[in-house]
């Protein structure tokens, strides 16, 4: 072998006190015994001749003949996400070939959606459904015609794929089976951030022991966090960060969309429309809910989450206007 060998060749070489490049520490086979070793290699031959006369039918060893699908790799499925056996050969200098995709070209899941452009490449999920998009539904009352699409808090993951489809800080799984904390009274769901719309995200609710099933149990701005700090200058509060948006306080573009060096989380939040930018119109549609009263009330056109529509909120409006006031494209 050119002083290259596999595990078992290198150890049946010492065994046999043959020259071993950088030897094993210790023998393995018979323990280093010859005869032993000898009697152990020939029972474990006889064993397989045994399995294999059986599955082929045939005492001969010619006919004992496997095709490329009989050495398919199969994995086991880890939640929802699956991967297709794919084929392996192993070659002369022992180096494993593999092939991805299970036979349908640049389609690693075979669901139709090509590798490059599947939100789950690997879990079959033709609808590519994907619950913390950049997608905001606040059609009614304010329109019938578009819904915000900025969410400082999505990801490009599907719901195939992610352990955590809402983005609320507890997992579908915990969400699902059983009340996902001590404080909660039932089980969440897995597709809305706060399952009991009290603006309070249910990891939130959890981690600070109120009921994420319960709005008439929500955690008070106080107890979000100590001081009204913003500890990375997006203009939203560390507090708020923590309890209605599950961004992060220390960083200004929590999910790393931004192409423009306006899109910080502040910036996702305070527009309110399709157009991803923060002018006039954001402005408008706010000053429509304040104009409107309770029934106009919408949690995510109020910015700061203290329950209502007001001059706070215009005011971080009007300070994403200027200078681009362009969010993520």
């Amino acid at each position: 072998g050119g002083g290259v060998y596999s595990h078992v060749h290198k150890d049946l070489r010492q065994v046999l006190s043959m020259p071993v490049t950088a030897p094993f520490s210790q023998t393995y086979c018979g323990g280093g015994v010859l005869p032993t070793c000898a009697t152990a290699l020939w029972s474990s031959l006889d064993a397989a001749a045994v399995l294999l006369q059986t599955e082929f039918g045939s005492a001969s060893v010619v006919n004992w003949k496997r095709t490329i699908a009989s050495d398919d790799v199969r994995s086991s499925a880890i939640g929802v996400a699956t991967l297709p056996a794919f084929h392996w050969i192993n070659r002369p200098t022992f180096q494993q070939v593999v092939q991805i995709g299970g036979g349908c070209a640049n389609d690693s899941d075979c669901d139709t959606i090509l590798t490059s452009a599947d939100n789950c490449p690997m879990a079959a999920n033709a609808p590519q459904a994907n619950t913390d998009r950049n997608l905001v539904d606040i059609s009614p009352p304010y329109s019938a015609a578009f819904d915000d699409l900025t969410l400082a808090n999505s990801d490009g993951a599907g719901d195939a794929c992610e352990p955590d489809n809402d983005n609320d800080g507890v997992s579908d799984t915990t969400e699902t089976v059983a009340p996902p904390c001590p404080s909660a009274t039932a089980p969440t769901n897995p597709l809305l951030r706060d399952t009991d719309g009290d603006r309070a995200l249910d990891g939130a609710e959890c981690a600070l022991g109120t009921n994420p099933a319960s709005a008439a149990s929500k955690p008070t701005l106080a107890q979000c966090g100590a001081t009204p700090v913003d500890s990375d200058g997006d203009r939203l509060t560390d507090r708020v960060e923590f309890c209605y948006y599950g961004t992060n306080p220390n960083s200004t573009d929590t999910d790393g969309d931004r192409t423009t060096n306006g899109a910080t989380d502040g910036c996702e939040a305070t527009s309110f429309n399709p157009d991803r930018v923060v002018n006039i119109a954001d402005t408008g549609i706010l000053a429509l809910g304040i104009a409107g009263g309770p029934a106009m009330y919408h949690p995510d056109i109020d910015v700061n989450k203290d329950g209502t529509l007001n001059i706070a909120d215009i005011g971080l409006v009007a300070g994403f206007r200027s200078p681009s006031g362009q969010c993520p494209g």
